[in-house]
């Protein structure tokens, strides 16, 4: 994949979880994108959100997890903003 197509991917990802949980997470999406590890993903998805006094269903928090760690475009249950 071309590297701006990537950079433009990430940029969707982290413009789409900021309008959905109110809290900026562009430096976690940075560091994890397409590490392979979920659950590494997962904790420090959750610690942010928490530490900035965000909320998300741990079910659409592991399908975020699971995406932003295998570098994907996020499932389209994540995409809805609410």
């Amino acid at each position: 994949m071309p590297a701006d197509d990537e950079r433009a991917r990430i940029r969707a990802v982290t413009r789409m979880l900021t309008e959905r949980y109110g809290v900026v997470l562009d430096d976690i999406v940075l560091r994890t994108w397409d590490n392979r590890s979920v659950d590494l993903t997962f904790g420090m998805l959750a610690s942010a959100l928490s530490a900035s006094g965000g909320d998300a269903e741990d079910a659409d928090l592991w399908a975020v997890a699971r995406a932003v760690s295998h570098g994907e475009e996020l499932p389209p249950m994540v995409q809805r903003a609410g």
